[in-house]
């Protein structure tokens, strides 16, 4: 018995049958291209990407199977990446939007998402502006994976 009373259960059904979960429908953005179109994403990069300047807490393996990038870190586990027309990569199963980060040669040096991204963007203004709280504000509620809109 809980605080408020007993917790209704219902009436067991006299006939339980198992069924499958339903699948939904895959996602249009979820499609394959040549491996070919790959072949300079696949090894081990830092994470976030050093040319975010952002102090690296983990690393990232990527390989490429089956017309899709397989990124793998300790910190995330497994996922498929699938290039999308625009260069950017879309998780499976998040639909989580990575963009492919260059180094100043115009080298790929890794994926980040959106908040590594957003965290650069406010630390290149803090320094800057030192003091601009707003900025510091920002990072502190990305981190905390908080909304960082009002």
């Amino acid at each position: 018995m809980g605080a408020t009373g007993p917790i209704p259960l219902g009436e067991p059904n006299p006939d339980p049958e198992l069924a499958p979960l339903p699948v939904p429908a895959s996602d249009p953005r979820l499609k394959s291209v040549s491996d070919e179109t790959l072949a300079e994403f696949p090894g081990e990069w830092p994470y976030p990407p050093a040319p975010l300047g952002i102090p690296p807490f983990t690393t990232v393996s990527i390989t490429g199977e089956d017309g899709a990038l397989v990124a793998y870190s300790d910190v995330s586990g497994t996922f498929r990446e699938y290039l999308q027309p625009d260069g950017s990569f879309i998780e499976e199963d998040s639909l989580e939007r990575y963009i492919p980060i260059l180094d100043g040669d115009g080298s790929f040096a890794g994926i980040a998402d959106s908040d590594a991204k957003a965290i650069s963007s406010f630390e290149k203004s803090l320094d800057l502006n030192p003091g601009n709280t707003d900025a510091q504000e920002m990072i502190a509620r990305i981190q905390e994976g908080g909304e960082t809109q009002d």
